[in-house]
């Protein structure tokens, strides 16, 4: 699945990013990814553990089309996760 940089304190709403950021605007470049409703995408953001180690705070989703952002990613909500950085 591919991974797409997210600001998730920019929602649309709770379950729902526009991925109109730089960072997620590199990642799609970068990757060639074309978005289209259906597709999978993890999205992801710097975060930290709660005893302070760097972590990417993930959440896998699916590509919308939506009248005003253009595509937006919907959250599938029992995906949330940490995974260490290196």
């Amino acid at each position: 699945m591919v991974r797409v940089w997210c600001d998730f304190n920019g929602g649309i709403d709770e379950d729902t990013f526009g991925l109109n950021y730089v960072g997620s605007k590199r990642d799609i470049e970068e990757q060639g990814i074309e978005l289209r409703p259906g597709l999978d995408v993890t999205l992801y953001m710097e975060d930290e553990l709660l005893d302070g180690r760097p972590a990417f705070l993930l959440v896998d989703a699916v590509m919308e089309a939506h009248p005003r952002y253009g595509f937006v990613a919907r959250t599938k909500t029992d995906s949330w996760r940490h995974e260490p950085r290196k």
